[in-house]
């Protein structure tokens, strides 16, 4: 199984983020297309996809004095996303998951 990471920015456009979305959508766009060349092979193609996580890349915005974006505790924590990697990761090899969304409740 082979698993991608995405972000809420492969299948939402957000305002004034054109380069990380662009290559997000991409890597998505190259997801979908390689789950079709590995269509019936038995090679596994997963995409997960949290909303905002709680790391260092949100340092430059200072997201808790910005009522644009969400603070951060209300993100996700890196070890919940990583928890839900190894739950796809984990899965039996019948069970395709082709794409996972995540975001904080």
């Amino acid at each position: 199984r082979h698993i991608l990471i995405g972000s809420i920015a492969d299948y939402r456009a957000l305002a004034g983020n054109g380069a990380y979305a662009a290559t997000k959508f991409g890597a998505r766009g190259l997801h979908e297309v390689l789950r079709e060349e590995y269509r019936g092979s038995g090679v596994l193609l997963s995409l997960v996809s949290p909303g905002p996580v709680n790391t260092s890349l949100w340092d430059p915005f200072d997201p808790d004095h910005r009522p644009d974006l969400p603070s951060r505790v209300q993100m996700l924590s890196p070890a919940e996303v990583a928890e839900a990697v190894r739950w796809v990761a984990t899965r039996p090899p019948n069970v395709d998951i082709g794409w996972l969304q995540l975001g904080p409740a």
